[in-house]
């Protein structure tokens, strides 16, 4: 599932993005959970901070990488737990136009760990 939403930049010309991706996949007994390979391919690449995350699930993981072009600044930010046999992955993207406010990575962590949280907990009730 991936929500999005465009702002007009303060230049008015120009569009700043912003999105929440969710992927949740369920495995069956035996089989790898998609949580290994989310996890290897969101951390492995070069240019991008990643760590772990606790208090959500059993295990999980954070990274975020950066990306800047002549026109935009980019923020992308993760979040990968698993908890049994549920993978969850939230990825929120931030695309804004040069001369906008700086992103902060933390705040972005904050509202992918609570979502994670609030996703994990809710397929938990189900």
């Amino acid at each position: 599932m991936q929500l999005g939403y465009k702002s007009q930049s303060g230049d008015g010309v120009h569009w700043n993005q912003a999105a929440i991706d969710l992927r949740v996949e369920f495995t069956a007994a035996g089989a790898t959970p998609a949580y290994d390979e989310w996890k290897h391919q969101d951390t492995a690449g070069p240019g991008a901070d990643s760590g772990e995350v606790t208090g959500i699930g059993s295990r999980g993981y954070w990274q975020t990488a950066t990306s800047d072009s002549s026109d935009t600044t980019g923020l992308d930010y993760v979040v990968g737990v698993q908890d049994d046999n549920v993978s969850l992955r939230i990825r929120i993207p931030i695309l804004r136009q040069h001369g906008e406010p700086p992103l902060n990575p933390d705040e972005l962590g904050v509202i992918a760990r609570n979502q994670a949280r609030q996703a994990l907990d809710g397929l938990k009730r189900k």
